[in-house]
């Protein structure tokens, strides 16, 4: 079967071949835009039916809760809400072309073993291979926690670029949500075309096209508070700085084992290009001139041009950006 190479895709071809009594041994699930016949095989192309695929999920986490020692009564217990269940959502985040066939195996034997398809993996290397997938999601889901770095634009609105090794800003969407009730954001993934778009309480997940990620990537406008806390930001960052750890030095090494090189080069604290820039400079001749009050009225009256409503999330990304909040 040639399926979408998302959750819901797989989920989908999983709910479509069971309705039709398909047998599991002779079907191979393949990512749409991959699919090549072997001899002797036909590839279905499967729809993508959001209905089907929230039904079978239902399904997969209801099974999944049989026997759960922190279920009560049924139902997961408070901020779990079937945690084991959504590794449907963290295997199919990764990028490999076997993840369609990986996530269908680990639906399947789900529906059969329930909560004990966690321990299969030492059995079925498709099961492996999907505990694989959950794991690196998992973890790149933490990275983007931890590095993704938000600027604020002229228009008001705040702009990260974040290219993740699997597509996990879906996953982390309500976190980031979360942190900056209130604010209005895009957050861009120009490797997997996906934006995240938050205002006025909103959430936003859709696709970005060629033509969008290629402007999305090019330099924006900082506001000029931005400029000031960036200053701000990167001499604090430096002042923490252990001795030893620079580019030319022998901590390095282990610097950048824990802050893998494609994450320090889109840093704001690690790019070379603004140490001694105007950023740096303008903070120094606010406070030297004793403007630090001026400058707080400058965030003052950003943070209240945004209280007065932001505008709506357009369809266009770009849009998104472009337009000011209203005021």
């Amino acid at each position: 079967m040639a399926v979408d190479p998302t959750a819901e895709g797989v989920l989908t071809a999983t709910g479509l071949s069971y309705l039709e009594r398909c047998s599991h041994a002779p079907l191979r699930f393949v990512r749409r835009d991959r699919a090549q016949p072997a001899l002797g095989e036909a590839f279905f192309e499967v729809p993508t039916i959001e209905g089907l695929a929230r039904r079978v999920y239902r399904g997969f986490a209801a099974r999944f809760r049989e026997g759960c020692p922190r279920a009560r009564g049924g139902r997961c217990a408070p901020r779990c809400s079937s945690s084991c269940a959504r590794r449907v959502y963290t295997i199919a985040a990764s990028d490999d072309e076997a993840m369609p066939e990986a996530l269908h195996a680990f639906l399947v034997l789900g529906f059969d073993h329930g909560r004990g398809v966690l321990s299969l993996a030492a059995q079925d290397a498709r099961i492996a291979q999907a505990e694989a997938f959950h794991t690196l999601a998992v973890n790149e889901s933490e990275k983007a926690r931890q590095f993704v770095r938000f600027s604020e634009l002229s228009t008001g609105a705040f702009f990260s670029l974040y290219a993740p090794k699997a597509n996990v800003l879906p996953l982390v969407a309500g976190h980031f949500a979360r942190r900056m009730e209130g604010e209005r954001f895009l957050l861009a993934d120009p490797l997997h075309h996906v934006a995240v778009l938050f205002s006025e309480g909103r959430l936003v997940v859709g696709p970005l096209t060629s033509e969008e990620v290629a402007k999305l990537s090019r330099p924006h406008e900082l506001s000029s508070v931005e400029r000031s806390v960036r200053a701000l930001w990167k001499r604090f960052y430096d002042a923490l700085a252990l001795p030893g750890r620079g580019r030319h030095e022998r901590g390095y090494d282990l610097r950048a084992h824990f802050m893998p090189k494609r994450i320090a080069d889109g840093l704001i604290e690690l790019d070379p290009g603004t140490d001694e820039g105007f950023e740096a400079r303008a903070w120094e001749d606010a406070v030297a001139a004793g403007a630090h009050a001026a400058g707080t009225g400058a965030l003052a009256d950003a943070a209240a041009e945004r209280e007065k409503g932001a505008s709506g999330l357009p369809g266009s990304a770009l849009k998104f950006l472009e337009e000011r909040a209203r005021g």
